[in-house]
Protein backbone atom coordinates (compact mmCIF):
# COMPACT_ATOMS: atom_id res chain seq x y z
CA UNK A 1 0.00 0.00 0.00
CA UNK A 2 2.86 2.31 0.22
CA UNK A 3 3.25 5.38 2.54
CA UNK A 4 -0.22 7.13 3.71
CA UNK A 5 -0.23 10.67 2.85
CA UNK A 6 -3.18 12.99 4.02
CA UNK A 7 -3.13 16.05 2.69
CA UNK A 8 -3.20 19.24 4.80
CA UNK A 9 -4.62 21.38 2.14
CA UNK A 10 -7.61 21.09 -0.99
CA UNK A 11 -9.84 23.00 -1.72
CA UNK A 12 -13.99 22.88 -2.00
CA UNK A 13 -15.04 25.22 -4.64
CA UNK A 14 -18.19 25.86 -3.66
CA UNK A 15 -21.57 24.93 -5.94
CA UNK A 16 -23.21 27.93 -6.97
CA UNK A 17 -26.65 26.90 -5.03
CA UNK A 18 -25.03 26.81 -1.85
CA UNK A 19 -26.73 29.53 -0.46
CA UNK A 20 -29.01 30.25 -2.46
CA UNK A 21 -31.06 26.20 -1.89
CA UNK A 22 -30.28 26.62 1.99
CA UNK A 23 -31.13 30.05 3.15
CA UNK A 24 -34.43 32.04 3.19
CA UNK A 25 -35.03 34.04 0.26
CA UNK A 26 -38.17 35.85 2.14
CA UNK A 27 -35.88 36.83 4.42
CA UNK A 28 -32.67 37.52 2.87
CA UNK A 29 -33.53 37.97 -0.76
CA UNK A 30 -31.41 38.75 -3.08
CA UNK A 31 -28.48 39.58 -0.67
CA UNK A 32 -28.13 35.74 -0.35
CA UNK A 33 -24.68 34.79 -2.12
CA UNK A 34 -25.28 33.56 -5.76
CA UNK A 35 -23.19 33.04 -9.60
CA UNK A 36 -24.63 34.84 -12.19
CA UNK A 37 -22.86 35.42 -15.54
CA UNK A 38 -21.46 38.45 -15.96
CA UNK A 39 -20.92 39.91 -19.93
CA UNK A 40 -17.79 42.01 -19.15
CA UNK A 41 -15.63 39.15 -18.05
CA UNK A 42 -17.25 36.37 -20.11
CA UNK A 43 -17.75 34.36 -17.06
CA UNK A 44 -19.77 33.43 -14.26
CA UNK A 45 -19.02 35.06 -11.10
CA UNK A 46 -20.44 35.07 -7.24
CA UNK A 47 -22.63 38.04 -6.28
CA UNK A 48 -24.49 39.55 -2.96
CA UNK A 49 -27.01 41.54 -4.69
CA UNK A 50 -24.78 43.99 -6.98
CA UNK A 51 -21.52 43.94 -5.55
CA UNK A 52 -19.36 41.06 -6.90
CA UNK A 53 -17.45 39.14 -4.45
CA UNK A 54 -15.45 36.47 -5.78
CA UNK A 55 -15.14 34.34 -9.26
CA UNK A 56 -16.74 30.79 -9.51
CA UNK A 57 -13.88 28.31 -10.39
CA UNK A 58 -11.60 30.40 -10.74
CA UNK A 59 -9.47 28.13 -8.31
CA UNK A 60 -10.87 24.91 -10.23
CA UNK A 61 -9.61 22.35 -12.57
CA UNK A 62 -10.67 21.86 -15.73
CA UNK A 63 -12.08 19.37 -18.12
CA UNK A 64 -10.59 18.53 -21.49
CA UNK A 65 -12.58 17.03 -24.20
CA UNK A 66 -11.68 13.08 -24.21
CA UNK A 67 -10.15 12.93 -20.75
CA UNK A 68 -11.58 11.92 -17.42
CA UNK A 69 -8.77 13.64 -15.87
CA UNK A 70 -8.60 16.64 -14.76
CA UNK A 71 -6.03 19.70 -16.45
CA UNK A 72 -4.97 23.47 -14.80
CA UNK A 73 -6.82 26.33 -16.18
CA UNK A 74 -3.76 28.39 -17.84
CA UNK A 75 -5.55 31.18 -18.96
CA UNK A 76 -4.02 35.11 -18.26
CA UNK A 77 -6.44 37.15 -16.31
CA UNK A 78 -8.96 38.47 -16.32
CA UNK A 79 -9.53 35.34 -18.73
CA UNK A 80 -11.80 32.70 -16.06
CA UNK A 81 -13.13 29.09 -17.10
CA UNK A 82 -16.90 29.53 -17.93
CA UNK A 83 -18.96 27.11 -15.15
CA UNK A 84 -19.65 23.96 -18.34
CA UNK A 85 -15.82 23.95 -18.47
CA UNK A 86 -14.75 23.12 -14.89
CA UNK A 87 -13.79 19.85 -13.63
CA UNK A 88 -16.85 18.25 -11.65
CA UNK A 89 -14.10 17.24 -9.17
CA UNK A 90 -13.73 20.35 -8.25
CA UNK A 91 -16.77 20.59 -6.18
CA UNK A 92 -18.73 17.27 -6.62
CA UNK A 93 -17.98 14.78 -3.33
CA UNK A 94 -17.81 11.40 -5.56
CA UNK A 95 -16.32 12.54 -8.30
CA UNK A 96 -13.16 14.33 -5.16
CA UNK A 97 -12.69 10.73 -3.74
CA UNK A 98 -12.20 9.32 -7.60
CA UNK A 99 -9.41 12.00 -7.72
CA UNK A 100 -8.24 11.13 -4.38
CA UNK A 101 -8.07 7.58 -4.80
CA UNK A 102 -6.17 8.01 -8.00
CA UNK A 103 -3.74 10.60 -6.09
CA UNK A 104 -3.12 8.43 -3.76
CA UNK A 105 -4.60 10.58 -0.57
CA UNK A 106 -6.14 8.55 2.47
CA UNK A 107 -7.85 11.52 4.00
CA UNK A 108 -7.59 15.30 2.69
CA UNK A 109 -8.73 18.66 4.90
CA UNK A 110 -10.98 20.80 3.32
CA UNK A 111 -10.59 24.66 2.67
CA UNK A 112 -13.23 27.24 0.80
CA UNK A 113 -12.67 28.91 -1.91
CA UNK A 114 -14.87 31.93 -1.47
CA UNK A 115 -14.65 31.71 2.37
CA UNK A 116 -14.78 34.24 4.95
CA UNK A 117 -11.19 34.00 6.04
CA UNK A 118 -11.02 36.69 2.79
CA UNK A 119 -13.89 38.70 4.59
CA UNK A 120 -15.63 38.90 1.18
CA UNK A 121 -18.62 39.90 3.22
CA UNK A 122 -17.27 42.75 5.05
CA UNK A 123 -19.39 45.28 3.21
CA UNK A 124 -22.85 43.61 4.60
CA UNK A 125 -23.93 45.93 6.91
CA UNK A 126 -26.65 42.99 9.07
CA UNK A 127 -24.56 41.13 11.19
CA UNK A 128 -27.47 38.51 11.22
CA UNK A 129 -27.12 38.05 7.64
CA UNK A 130 -23.39 37.87 7.81
CA UNK A 131 -23.61 34.92 10.54
CA UNK A 132 -26.26 33.43 8.00
CA UNK A 133 -23.82 33.04 5.39
CA UNK A 134 -21.19 31.69 7.60
CA UNK A 135 -23.40 28.73 9.84
CA UNK A 136 -25.09 27.65 6.46
CA UNK A 137 -21.57 27.04 4.83
CA UNK A 138 -20.24 25.17 8.03
CA UNK A 139 -23.80 23.48 7.35
CA UNK A 140 -23.66 22.58 4.04
CA UNK A 141 -19.71 21.78 4.45
CA UNK A 142 -20.51 18.93 6.50
CA UNK A 143 -23.60 17.58 4.17
CA UNK A 144 -20.89 17.36 1.80
CA UNK A 145 -18.57 15.20 3.41
CA UNK A 146 -21.54 13.18 4.31
CA UNK A 147 -22.62 12.77 0.96
CA UNK A 148 -19.86 11.70 0.01
CA UNK A 149 -20.32 8.07 1.39
CA UNK A 150 -16.91 8.41 2.69
CA UNK A 151 -17.03 10.99 5.52
CA UNK A 152 -13.91 9.48 7.39
CA UNK A 153 -12.02 10.63 4.19
CA UNK A 154 -12.12 14.36 4.85
CA UNK A 155 -11.04 16.98 7.65
CA UNK A 156 -13.74 19.54 7.69
CA UNK A 157 -12.52 22.98 8.76
CA UNK A 158 -15.20 25.71 9.73
CA UNK A 159 -14.83 29.32 8.71
CA UNK A 160 -16.12 31.83 11.71
CA UNK A 161 -17.27 35.52 11.61
CA UNK A 162 -14.07 36.25 12.52
CA UNK A 163 -14.72 40.42 12.26
CA UNK A 164 -16.59 39.53 15.85
CA UNK A 165 -14.35 37.55 18.32
CA UNK A 166 -17.42 36.17 20.46
CA UNK A 167 -19.83 35.40 17.82
CA UNK A 168 -16.54 33.60 15.89
CA UNK A 169 -16.23 31.62 19.61
CA UNK A 170 -19.89 30.68 19.97
CA UNK A 171 -19.21 29.42 16.04
CA UNK A 172 -16.10 27.46 17.25
CA UNK A 173 -17.75 25.58 19.92
CA UNK A 174 -21.09 24.96 17.42
CA UNK A 175 -19.15 24.04 15.01
CA UNK A 176 -16.80 21.33 17.03
CA UNK A 177 -19.99 19.70 18.13
CA UNK A 178 -21.03 19.32 15.03
CA UNK A 179 -18.20 17.21 13.70
CA UNK A 180 -15.82 20.34 12.19
CA UNK A 181 -12.11 19.66 13.18
CA UNK A 182 -10.66 23.45 13.34
CA UNK A 183 -11.28 26.89 12.08
CA UNK A 184 -10.62 29.07 9.21
CA UNK A 185 -9.89 32.78 9.58
CA UNK A 186 -7.77 35.35 8.44
CA UNK A 187 -4.10 35.86 9.62
CA UNK A 188 -3.55 39.48 8.84
CA UNK A 189 -6.70 41.03 11.03
CA UNK A 190 -5.50 44.69 10.52
CA UNK A 191 -6.14 44.81 6.38
CA UNK A 192 -9.85 43.91 7.79
CA UNK A 193 -9.55 47.28 10.47
CA UNK A 194 -9.49 44.73 12.69
CA UNK A 195 -7.04 44.77 16.12
CA UNK A 196 -3.69 42.74 15.91
CA UNK A 197 -3.69 38.91 17.28
CA UNK A 198 -1.72 41.15 20.47
CA UNK A 199 -5.22 42.30 21.54
CA UNK A 200 -7.17 40.64 24.74
CA UNK A 201 -10.06 41.38 22.17
CA UNK A 202 -9.40 37.90 20.20
CA UNK A 203 -9.29 36.00 23.76
CA UNK A 204 -12.60 34.38 23.67
CA UNK A 205 -12.09 32.96 20.38
CA UNK A 206 -8.41 31.99 21.75
CA UNK A 207 -10.61 30.06 24.40
CA UNK A 208 -13.05 28.31 22.77
CA UNK A 209 -10.55 26.56 20.56
CA UNK A 210 -8.31 25.14 23.48
CA UNK A 211 -11.63 24.02 25.32
CA UNK A 212 -13.19 22.13 22.24
CA UNK A 213 -9.42 21.29 20.93
CA UNK A 214 -10.24 23.05 17.77
CA UNK A 215 -6.81 24.16 15.73
CA UNK A 216 -6.39 27.47 14.20
CA UNK A 217 -5.80 28.01 10.05
CA UNK A 218 -4.54 31.41 8.74
CA UNK A 219 -4.74 30.61 4.76
CA UNK A 220 -2.78 32.04 2.40
CA UNK A 221 -4.97 35.17 0.30
CA UNK A 222 -6.51 36.32 3.66
CA UNK A 223 -5.39 39.45 3.42
CA UNK A 224 -6.27 42.20 0.83
CA UNK A 225 -5.47 40.53 -2.87
CA UNK A 226 -5.96 43.04 -5.05
CA UNK A 227 -3.04 44.46 -3.84
CA UNK A 228 -1.10 42.10 -6.06
CA UNK A 229 -3.94 41.25 -8.13
CA UNK A 230 -5.69 44.23 -9.87
CA UNK A 231 -5.86 45.78 -13.74
CA UNK A 232 -3.24 48.05 -13.11
CA UNK A 233 -0.63 45.46 -12.78
CA UNK A 234 -2.33 43.07 -15.06
CA UNK A 235 -1.27 45.83 -17.91
CA UNK A 236 1.81 46.61 -16.58
CA UNK A 237 3.23 43.18 -16.26
CA UNK A 238 1.09 41.09 -18.23
CA UNK A 239 -0.76 38.38 -16.60
CA UNK A 240 1.20 36.03 -16.39
CA UNK A 241 3.90 38.10 -14.68
CA UNK A 242 1.49 39.34 -11.92
CA UNK A 243 -0.12 35.66 -11.62
CA UNK A 244 3.51 34.79 -10.90
CA UNK A 245 4.64 37.54 -8.75
CA UNK A 246 1.27 37.37 -6.97
CA UNK A 247 1.24 33.39 -5.90
CA UNK A 248 4.96 34.20 -4.56
CA UNK A 249 3.80 37.75 -2.88
CA UNK A 250 0.66 35.79 -1.42
CA UNK A 251 2.76 33.19 -0.15
CA UNK A 252 4.86 35.35 1.68
CA UNK A 253 2.07 37.35 3.56
CA UNK A 254 1.56 34.07 5.42
CA UNK A 255 5.54 35.02 7.42
CA UNK A 256 3.83 38.23 8.21
CA UNK A 257 1.12 36.04 10.34
CA UNK A 258 3.91 33.85 11.21
CA UNK A 259 5.89 36.69 12.85
CA UNK A 260 2.84 38.65 14.66
CA UNK A 261 1.21 35.49 16.15
CA UNK A 262 5.33 34.09 17.84
CA UNK A 263 5.48 37.87 19.75
CA UNK A 264 1.55 38.27 20.36
CA UNK A 265 1.67 36.59 23.69
CA UNK A 266 -1.23 34.54 22.45
CA UNK A 267 0.96 30.65 22.14
CA UNK A 268 2.43 31.10 25.77
CA UNK A 269 -0.90 32.29 27.19
CA UNK A 270 -2.80 29.42 25.35
CA UNK A 271 -0.44 26.79 25.49
CA UNK A 272 -3.20 24.16 24.25
CA UNK A 273 -3.91 26.01 21.06
CA UNK A 274 -2.09 24.98 17.58
CA UNK A 275 -2.10 26.58 14.54
CA UNK A 276 -1.66 25.79 10.95
CA UNK A 277 -0.08 28.28 8.52
CA UNK A 278 -1.85 26.83 4.80
CA UNK A 279 -0.79 26.84 1.63
CA UNK A 280 1.98 29.08 2.95
CA UNK A 281 4.98 26.85 1.68
CA UNK A 282 7.90 26.71 4.75
CA UNK A 283 11.18 27.50 2.76
CA UNK A 284 10.93 31.47 4.60
CA UNK A 285 10.41 29.47 8.26
CA UNK A 286 14.12 28.95 9.25
CA UNK A 287 14.69 32.56 8.54
CA UNK A 288 11.75 33.76 9.60
CA UNK A 289 12.12 31.97 13.14
CA UNK A 290 15.82 32.57 13.45
CA UNK A 291 15.20 36.39 13.07
CA UNK A 292 12.45 36.65 15.49
CA UNK A 293 14.21 35.03 18.17
CA UNK A 294 17.52 37.19 17.33
CA UNK A 295 15.44 40.60 17.90
CA UNK A 296 13.48 38.63 20.58
CA UNK A 297 16.51 38.68 22.82
CA UNK A 298 16.98 42.68 21.52
CA UNK A 299 13.95 44.60 22.22
CA UNK A 300 11.47 42.06 24.17
CA UNK A 301 13.51 39.46 26.53
CA UNK A 302 13.38 40.04 30.57
CA UNK A 303 10.73 43.33 30.34
CA UNK A 304 8.14 43.00 32.47
CA UNK A 305 5.13 43.54 29.03
CA UNK A 306 6.62 39.96 28.06
CA UNK A 307 6.78 37.91 31.15
CA UNK A 308 4.64 35.25 29.89
CA UNK A 309 7.52 34.37 27.77
CA UNK A 310 9.48 31.37 29.38
CA UNK A 311 11.41 30.67 26.11
CA UNK A 312 12.01 32.65 23.11
CA UNK A 313 9.13 32.59 20.37
CA UNK A 314 11.02 29.50 18.02
CA UNK A 315 10.23 27.27 20.73
CA UNK A 316 7.03 28.49 21.00
CA UNK A 317 6.16 27.67 17.40
CA UNK A 318 8.06 24.01 17.60
CA UNK A 319 5.00 23.66 20.30
CA UNK A 320 2.39 24.83 18.67
CA UNK A 321 2.73 25.69 15.36
CA UNK A 322 2.97 23.51 11.75
CA UNK A 323 3.29 24.91 7.98
CA UNK A 324 2.36 23.29 4.78
CA UNK A 325 4.74 22.99 1.39
CA UNK A 326 3.73 21.64 -1.75
CA UNK A 327 6.08 22.33 -4.57
CA UNK A 328 9.66 23.21 -2.39
CA UNK A 329 12.95 20.90 -2.74
CA UNK A 330 13.07 19.88 0.73
CA UNK A 331 16.35 18.75 2.39
CA UNK A 332 17.12 17.24 6.03
CA UNK A 333 18.62 20.38 6.84
CA UNK A 334 15.52 22.56 6.50
CA UNK A 335 13.30 19.82 8.27
CA UNK A 336 15.45 20.22 11.19
CA UNK A 337 15.26 23.70 11.46
CA UNK A 338 11.99 23.68 11.00
CA UNK A 339 10.91 20.69 12.85
CA UNK A 340 9.66 17.43 11.54
CA UNK A 341 6.98 17.65 13.85
CA UNK A 342 5.85 20.90 12.49
CA UNK A 343 5.27 20.09 8.83
CA UNK A 344 2.54 18.92 6.69
CA UNK A 345 1.78 17.40 3.02
CA UNK A 346 -0.51 18.99 1.15
CA UNK A 347 -1.29 18.93 -2.61
CA UNK A 348 -3.79 22.43 -2.68
CA UNK A 349 -5.85 20.43 -4.95
CA UNK A 350 -7.93 21.84 -7.31
CA UNK A 351 -6.14 25.17 -7.66
CA UNK A 352 -3.76 25.84 -10.39
CA UNK A 353 -0.91 25.71 -8.51
CA UNK A 354 -1.58 22.18 -7.21
CA UNK A 355 0.15 19.05 -7.48
CA UNK A 356 -1.56 16.37 -9.34
CA UNK A 357 -0.56 12.64 -10.12
CA UNK A 358 2.49 12.68 -11.62
CA UNK A 359 3.72 15.97 -9.28
CA UNK A 360 2.75 13.89 -6.23
CA UNK A 361 4.54 10.72 -7.06
CA UNK A 362 8.04 12.80 -7.49
CA UNK A 363 7.79 14.97 -4.37
CA UNK A 364 6.70 12.35 -1.93
CA UNK A 365 9.36 9.79 -3.45
CA UNK A 366 12.47 11.52 -4.58
CA UNK A 367 11.56 14.61 -3.15
CA UNK A 368 11.74 13.12 0.20
CA UNK A 369 14.46 10.62 -0.54
CA UNK A 370 17.22 12.41 1.25
CA UNK A 371 14.77 12.38 4.44
CA UNK A 372 15.06 10.98 7.65
CA UNK A 373 12.60 7.72 7.09
CA UNK A 374 11.08 8.66 10.62
CA UNK A 375 10.50 12.12 9.54
CA UNK A 376 9.60 11.41 6.25
CA UNK A 377 6.43 9.41 7.77
CA UNK A 378 5.67 12.37 10.22
CA UNK A 379 5.45 14.84 7.03
CA UNK A 380 3.46 13.01 4.93
CA UNK A 381 0.67 11.71 7.50
CA UNK A 382 1.53 11.28 11.13
CA UNK A 383 1.44 14.98 11.95
CA UNK A 384 -2.08 15.36 10.20
CA UNK A 385 -3.21 12.48 12.39
CA UNK A 386 -2.02 13.57 15.50
CA UNK A 387 -3.33 17.17 14.87
CA UNK A 388 -6.70 16.56 13.68
CA UNK A 389 -7.07 13.00 15.92
CA UNK A 390 -7.35 10.28 12.91
CA UNK A 391 -6.88 7.05 14.33
CA UNK A 392 -7.54 4.70 12.00
CA UNK A 393 -6.08 6.04 8.43
CA UNK A 394 -8.10 4.58 5.69
CA UNK A 395 -6.80 2.60 3.24
CA UNK A 396 -5.64 3.94 -0.06
CA UNK A 397 -3.09 2.51 -2.49
CA UNK A 398 -0.24 5.40 -1.90
CA UNK A 399 1.75 7.25 -4.62
CA UNK A 400 4.48 7.91 -1.78
CA UNK A 401 6.51 4.11 -1.26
Amino acid sequence: MGTPVIDADAHLSEPPDLWTSRMSSAKWGDLIPSVRYDEKSDAELWFVGDERIGVFGASAMIEVEGDDYPTKWRGDFPALPRMHEIHPSSWDAKERLKIMDRHGIAVAALYGNLGVSKNYFKSLDDEGLKLDIVRTYNDFLLEWTSGSGAPERFIPLANVPFWDASAAAQETERAAKLGHKGIVMSGIPERHNLPPFASRSWDPLWEACSEHHMPIHFHSGGGDTSQVLNQVRHDTMGGGAMHTAATVNIILDTGMSVCDLLVSGVLPRFPETRWVVVESAVGYLPFALEAIDYHYHLYMDGKADYSMYEAPPSEYFHRQMYGTYWFESVDQQLVDRVGARNLLFETDYPHPTCLLEDDIREVTNAGLAGIDPDDRQRILWKNSAELYGITHVPEVSSLAA
